[in-house]
């Protein structure tokens, strides 16, 4: 998941044609549930096996040259508010 944000970021932030990206959930209830919390529990923050996907989309975020939107309904959780 993480690979097709960052892949449709970049596209969006690329075509001359979009002004703005705006982020929605196919869902209503959750616009992002975040991580496995049983399984982040085994973990701290810096060895939990995801942390590098999380950054990469991070990174990504911080070189879009285009306003970024967040249309959150329903539940936001963890890494994912």
């Amino acid at each position: 998941m993480t690979y097709e944000i960052k892949t449709a970021l970049l596209t969006l932030d690329n075509d001359t044609e979009v002004k703005t990206i705006v982020l929605r959930s196919k869902h209503e209830k959750v616009f992002c549930a975040g991580a496995d919390i049983k399984h982040m529990k085994e973990h701290d923050y810096a060895t939990y096996p995801y942390t590098m996907h999380f950054l990469s989309v991070i990174n990504v975020i911080r070189t879009i040259r285009k306003p970024i939107i967040a249309v959150v309904e329903g539940k936001a959780l963890g890494g994912g508010f």
